[in-house]
């Protein structure tokens, strides 16, 4: 089965860069941060407001690798791409590529726990979720025999 990639296309806007023209890195946290919303909207069909307020859950990051590829500037529009690496009790590993057109900008392993909001210890995943993320889990390529 082929695996699923939840794109966002993002514009570069003055908000997002500093002096020199070029994103200002905590933007792009904020940015990964809307396209997990807009993934959870569209995708798990559990937009945020639903999550907090509705099913009392919360999906903190757990930890966050960031590579810095090449600088994104004013106006340049950023396609997310992603992906899911891992799926376990409580907590998920998303992969995000982020591009303008061809170029690689920027690549994040984003591990998220999910997390009762009442006491913020971590639940096992819902299997509604659990079962719409599954598409979206890339395959795990075996070694080859040679």
């Amino acid at each position: 089965m082929a695996c699923k990639t939840f794109h966002l296309d993002i514009p570069v806007r003055f908000e997002h860069v500093d002096v020199a023209g070029i994103v200002f890195y905590p933007r792009y946290i904020e940015m990964l941060n809307r396209v997990i919303e807009e993934w959870f909207g569209a995708s798990l069909q559990c937009n945020f407001s639903q999550l907090h307020f509705e099913r009392r859950l919360g999906i903190p990051t757990a930890h966050l690798d960031v590579s810095f590829i090449k600088p994104s500037r004013l106006d340049d529009t950023l396609r997310f791409n992603l992906r899911l690496k891992e799926i376990r009790n409580s907590a998920f590993v998303m992969e995000h590529d982020v591009v303008h057109g061809s170029e690689r900008r920027l690549h994040v392993v984003h591990s998220l726990v999910f997390v009762s909001l009442d006491n913020l210890k971590p639940v096992r995943i819902p299997d509604d979720f659990r079962a719409k993320m599954l598409g979206y889990l890339v395959p795990e390529h075996p070694p080859d025999g040679g």
